[in-house]
């Protein structure tokens, strides 16, 4: 590399105060930045470096010739004072420099709150940034302050515009029910969803025909009725791209009057919805299918656990059912079809090598306030897993039938692992005796086998653990690379138009062929350049809210463990690293770190291909899935982070436990401090100057 090239890049914070750059053009590894450069930008900031090897480490140091882009010029963090300076301490942890804030633009907040302060000065390598507070989230710890912390922290829009909201008031709540819908209100549609659900995509029904086969209807909300294409609403939508789920609660993608109202499956309810008939014959093959815009009422509302109960007990003597399980004869009716579908549809997922992790998944429980009561481990049940084969199935479906209507659509692509990832895949692997052949090109079916093979094994969690790692993310995108996971070659994402932008594209794209011969339908218009944008979007957007909901997530979970600073718990490994253990602490479900530097009987190293620690003396190892004793040693909620030390390691040393909520007395640094004197006395000097002008 040339020493005058320009390098473009995103700027990563680290809570220490140095950083990096992530590359733009993906070539090459992140680029270091020191305290000093990092004091001109924010974590997330687009930046132009000169990159140089730096002399004691060979590797690349960057110095930053211009701010490309500022990710924001709004900050979430605590006011603070120190003397009579004013600041505010970013609550995002990768961005350590502070805001000075003159007392003249502080408005209603008091020290300690949370607030939104808008940068006026951006900072330089000598002074700080300043700016004015716009907004007063509330105490550091009022009931609902993560959520509004993480919701503003990743920029995600949750408030409606004008605009926005005077094209909604203008949707009539009256069906427009015309003579091209398929009426099926006599089917016995139901839906099966969550307990906490509020907003219903899609229902299910389910009849058998006479040579054994099945046919599956999965009626999905017809949203791309009230939203058409290029209006106020639809940009907003893409602008979302998806709703977010926070732990206690929702920013919506669309607003409550279509996401709660006219776009929901609410039962005993007139809704218009697109439907994908499928015919599944004995061997759990989609023998045909159709789509068609049909009128449905959902004749009730059952839940996961309520399915999965009925189907347990259905399974038993009749003289064992319990008579609270009883459904109402169409839904009794319907939920054994849905059965007999479900098994053999997971007989042919099964024969194509689609891969089934088995994780577990937590659900948290809130007290009035807000706060978490408790965390439990959530069940998969079988009802779920019906729903999930029966919306794959019509997902399916979508991308077969715009494909073979020559359409451009958005797919559901998950790519295969790379071959670098595959290679330190089988190195791992074969510390286990298990072979990983990579002549040939890797299939899902090889990870379903590698699964199947461990299943029950002392190793199955650590496997497991390694196989996820070195799968890819899946993403939007109109050129088709397949499913790798599901084990599809075209896959794409209809069933869920009210909280995914990516749905309602796919809606329009049916439509439009349904009504091809029709003038009362809007043109489906998009080109690969328009969907590659789109795609883009709405992959960030997905990212942005699983970030946005862990950090939310994170922030509970260590007000949670706050006051049980000092407990000893048993855990878990979870995840092994370079600087340390990460350990599920169990009966609380909560992750915390074991940093490598507090286990010191010996000197550890990371062996990449073994994903474990090594004492070079002792040879003591630590793998994913070992059982430990830890001691929770400190709780940092600015931070989201929960430090744990090893019982047996530190038994008999003395006590180093600290009530640690840093971000509840973080202070500015002196280096800040010292900064806004400076800020102040230039400040004064200006005045002082304008003062004088003022006077001649």
């Amino acid at each position: 590399m040339k020493q005058d090239t320009l390098i473009s890049g995103i700027v990563i914070g680290n809570p220490e105060g140095f950083g990096f750059v992530e590359r733009l053009d993906g070539n090459g590894d992140d680029i270091y930045l020191s305290p000093i450069q990092m004091r001109q930008v924010f974590d997330g900031d687009e930046v132009l470096i000169k990159a140089q090897k730096r002399a004691k480490t060979g590797k690349l140091e960057g110095k930053i010739v211009s701010v490309v882009r500022r990710k924001s010029l709004e900050l979430i963090g605590k006011l603070s004072k120190e003397n009579s300076f004013f600041f505010v301490i970013p609550e995002n942890p990768r961005i350590s420099q502070d805001i000075i804030v003159e007392k003249s633009n502080i408005g209603n907040a008091l020290e300690g709150q949370i607030v939104c302060v808008r940068i006026t000065k951006v900072p330089t390598i000598k002074n700080l940034a300043s700016g004015h507070i716009t907004e007063v989230l509330g105490d550091f710890h009022s009931p609902g302050i993560e959520t509004k912390i993480a919701i503003r922290d990743y920029s995600i829009p949750f408030k409606w515009s004008e605009e926005v909201s005077a094209q909604v008031d203008r949707i009539s709540t009256k069906l427009a029910i015309d003579g091209k819908r398929v009426d099926l209100r006599d089917k016995y549609f139901i839906t099966i969803d969550g307990e906490d659900a509020k907003d219903f995509d899609d229902a299910v029904y389910c009849e058998s025909v006479d040579n054994g086969s099945f046919r599956l209807y999965v009626a999905i909300a017809d949203v791309s009725e009230y939203i058409k294409s290029g209006s106020p609403l639809d940009k907003e939508a893409l602008k979302r791209g998806n709703s977010v789920y926070f732990p206690n609660s929702v920013i919506p993608m669309l607003p409550e009057k279509l996401s709660n109202g006219l776009c929901s499956l609410s039962p005993n309810e007139d809704k218009l919805t697109v439907v994908c008939e499928m015919l599944i014959n004995c061997s759990g093959d989609i023998e045909s299918y159709q789509f068609y815009e049909a009128v449905i009422v959902s004749h009730s509302r059952k839940t996961y656990t309520q399915v999965a109960r009925f189907i347990r007990n259905n399974d038993l003597d009749t003289a064992m059912r319990t008579k609270q399980n009883t459904f109402e004869p169409g839904a009794e009716r319907l939920v054994k079809n849905l059965h007999e579908v479900f098994k053999r549809l997971e007989l042919v997922r099964d024969s194509r090598g689609a891969i089934s992790f088995e994780t577990q998944d937590t659900k948290i429980l809130f007290t009035k306030d807000k706060k978490i009561s408790k965390i439990i481990p959530s069940e998969r049940n079988v009802a779920h897993k019906i729903i999930e084969e029966c919306m794959l199935c019509a997902n399916l479906c979508a991308a077969d039938y715009l494909e073979r209507a020559e359409m451009p659509l958005l797919y559901r692509v998950h790519k295969k692992p790379t071959f670098e990832k595959m290679t330190n895949l089988s190195k791992f692997l074969s510390g286990f005796n298990i072979d990983l052949e990579l002549d040939g090109d890797i299939e899902p079916s090889d990870y379903q086998n590698i699964l199947k093979l461990v299943k029950g094994r002392d190793e199955e969690r650590i496997i497991q653990s390694v196989l996820l790692r070195s799968m890819a993310q899946a993403n939007y995108h109109p050129k088709n690379d397949g499913h790798f996971g599901l084990a599809y070659e075209s896959y794409t994402h209809f069933t869920s138009p009210i909280r995914r932008y990516s749905d309602l594209i796919i809606h329009r794209g049916i439509k439009a062929f349904i009504r091809q011969a029709s003038k009362t339908y809007e043109q489906y218009n998009y080109e690969y350049e328009q969907l590659d944008m789109i795609g883009q979007q709405v992959s960030m957007t997905e990212r942005r809210a699983e970030d946005a909901t862990r950090s939310a997530e994170s922030w509970l979970k260590c007000e949670y463990l706050n006051h049980r600073v000092g407990e000893e718990f048993d855990g878990v490994i979870s995840s092994v690293t370079g600087f340390g253990l990460f350990v599920l602490l169990e009966d609380v479900f909560i992750e915390g770190l074991i940093h490598i530097s507090s286990i010191d009987e010996d000197y550890y190293v990371f062996d990449e291909i073994r994903y474990c620690l090594v004492g070079e003396s002792k040879k003591r190892q630590f793998f994913i899935g070992d059982k430990v004793r830890v001691v929770l040693r400190q709780v940092c909620v600015r931070q989201r982070k929960i430090t744990l030390i090893l019982k047996d390691v530190n038994e008999g040393k003395e006590s180093i436990l600290e009530a640690s909520n840093f971000s509840a007395s973080k202070r500015p640094s002196a280096n800040a401090v010292k900064m806004a004197k400076e800020y102040q006395v230039k400040l004064s000097n200006k005045n002082k100057r304008y003062r004088n002008r003022k006077k001649r």
